[in-house]
């Protein structure tokens, strides 16, 4: 068991930097400029030799001694090593006497790519013996499929059709990641440097990255002949966390669908009619709903305005048919099953004796509070300040708008960047907090944060148990809040010293920037777009471990430890 765990982790390892060396590959053919492409060509070949430095570290082991690996394994990391630098040295040496003379000059690089890649591949099938059997865990599944999506659309947004002008392949990493992973943090303006095809491609990033790659991935066996398999099903009812429910997996995936699909189309209906009756052309109108419909409802952010919502921030209709779909997407698909479920038995079928989960219970409690909560103090806040001079309607509707939107969707009202500390620390609050679990949002979760917060009213009034509407809470659903929170803590301090060591913006706003990216809000203090490129990739690192959460990334990384039945002696450690 433990050897089949080590190779699975191996395998994707291995596999992540392979995907980054043949995008890295498929980039230099876009490129014009000698210089650009001399640079990223260093990428792609000395990620190579990582690659197959580590494959060789490991292979190692297989061998049955050091000498003998010295002997039949270091040559041939050794050859391509001095295959790799050799040519590097030739290519300079031709460059130099023949400057004019690119015909030799590209193809020898064409060559020497073909060779790297092909000698790549066949070390790869020497390894395949190391990586055999191989089980990949749900949270491997997981990030491979999130990685791959990402990369996919970045190549895609990448391309000439999809922008109106030149963009770097970091940039469109940076927007299809915020895309995926639904964030909404933007480093260019998505309706003046995407093209239509662009803004599809988007929509299509957002609607993946909202459903969630296994919802994707099983959907495809609804449309598709065939069946899903027992290993199939497997990776996606626990990614979707459904095990021991009491209703059928197929039928699930269905009303995901058509929830989705539903609202969505509910919500574009809406946009269509506001926009279309604000003077906006047929065409645009129903490019404006269907894209901000999606966006809304996968809580992504993405905006066809420059502005976001800001031109509206009085609008009911609009501001109300946002708060409607993000809540939507937020809550959850088994939350919103619950709901849907409860008010059909009890109000159409009249069966009396029907409840909500206790989880949904917890869910709708903690939206409550959350929101009018956090509307109030935002309202408290900024009341002399950015909302000093703004009518009756448009005082209601910021605060309770931004109060909404804090916690993962991502569009704003009211420009960010001048907005008070005090509103800054209560948006910081609730983007860490997020949606709910199995939602299109992230952050640690209301029910994260309502299990802590029931959790430290059970000690106070020291309770020798957690319980909710009757119901006990699980010891390890405790273990799991408190390391969820203490993860992401851990990670956006870690991001916050790094970002503050790299750039020289307000304190306040980096620390705000870094928490929209881990709670994939997408929120701004407006300084994303000026953000260095060693900066733009840490916080595309952000909004990946957001969206798959650090404890899934942890665990896809690790090796699963056998839990053996053994009772320890108690230790005395005084706390507080």
């Amino acid at each position: 068991m433990k050897t089949n765990n080590r190779n699975s982790s191996i395998y994707l390892i291995g596999n992540i930097y392979f995907i980054i060396v043949l995008f890295l590959y498929f980039i230099f053919f876009q490129i014009n400029s000698l210089a650009e492409l001399l640079k990223y060509l260093k990428y792609i070949d000395y990620s190579l030799i990582f690659v197959v430095l580590f494959f060789e570290i490991i292979r190692k082991k297989y061998f049955a001694s050091v000498k003998l690996f010295f002997i039949e394994g270091i040559k041939l990391y050794a050859l391509v090593l001095f295959y790799t630098v050799g040519i590097d040295f030739g290519l300079s040496l031709i460059h130099q006497a023949y400057p004019n003379q690119l015909f030799i000059f590209n193809l020898v690089i064409i060559f020497k790519q073909i060779f790297l890649v092909v000698l790549f591949f066949l070390f790869r099938s020497m390894y395949s013996k190391c990586f055999e059997p191989i089980r990949l865990k749900t949270p491997q599944v997981i990030v491979l499929g999130f990685l791959f999506i990402i990369l996919l659309g970045a190549f895609l947004l990448f391309q000439p059709f999809s922008v109106t002008n030149e963009i770097s392949f970091v940039d469109a990493l940076f927007t299809s990641t915020s895309a995926v992973c639904v964030t909404g943090l933007i480093v260019k303006d998505t309706p003046k440097d995407f093209t239509l095809i662009g803004q599809i491609i988007l929509t299509f990033l957002m609607q993946i990255g909202g459903l969630g790659i296994m919802v994707l991935y099983a959907s495809i066996f609804l449309i598709l002949p065939g069946t899903l398999s027992l290993k199939s099903y497997s990776f996606t009812s626990s990614a979707l966390e459904i095990q021991n429910q009491n209703f059928s997996f197929i039928n699930l995936i269905k009303t995901i669908l058509k929830f989705t699909f539903v609202i969505e189309g509910i919500g574009a209906v809406i946009f269509f009619a506001r926009f279309y009756h604000l003077g906006y052309t047929l065409q645009n109108s129903i490019k404006l709903s269907l894209f901000h419909s999606v966006s809304a409802f996968c809580n992504a952010g993405f905006s066809l305005f420059s502005n976001s919502f800001e031109s509206f921030k009085g609008d009911p209709v609009l501001n109300l048919n946002l708060i409607f779909l993000i809540t939507m997407g937020g809550i959850g698909f088994l939350t919103a099953f619950d709901i849907f479920k409860f008010f059909y038995k009890r109000y159409i079928k009249k069966i009396p004796n029907v409840f909500l989960a206790p989880q949904t219970k917890l869910v709708l409690w903690m939206y409550l509070i959350l929101n009018i909560g956090g509307a109030l103090l935002f309202f408290i806040s900024e009341k002399n300040y950015s909302l000093r001079f703004m009518g009756l309607n448009e005082k209601f509707f910021v605060p309770l708008f931004q109060a909404v939107t804090a916690r993962t969707a991502g569009f704003n009202t009211i420009s960010i960047g001048n907005l008070k500390t005090s509103t800054y620390t209560l948006l910081c609050i609730l983007m860490f907090i997020g949606a709910s679990s199995g939602s299109t949002g992230g952050g640690i979760k209301v029910t994260t944060f309502g299990v802590l917060i029931l959790t430290f009213f059970a000690y106070i009034q020291e309770k020798s148990i957690v319980t909710i509407s009757y119901r006990r809470i699980r010891e390890d659903t405790i273990k799991k809040s408190i390391s969820v929170f203490f993860a992401y803590i851990i990670f956006i301090v870690v991001w916050i010293f790094m970002l503050s060591n790299i750039e020289h913006f307000e304190d306040k706003k980096i620390v705000f920037e870094v928490f929209s990216a881990f709670g994939t809000v997408g929120l701004s203090g407006g300084i994303t777009p000026f953000l260095s490129e060693t900066s733009r990739i840490l916080i595309i690192i952000a909004m990946f471990i957001g969206r798959i959460g650090p404890l899934t990334l942890v665990t896809a990384m690790s090796r699963s430890v056998i839990n053996k039945n053994i009772t320890y002696p108690a230790a005395g450690i005084n706390i507080g």
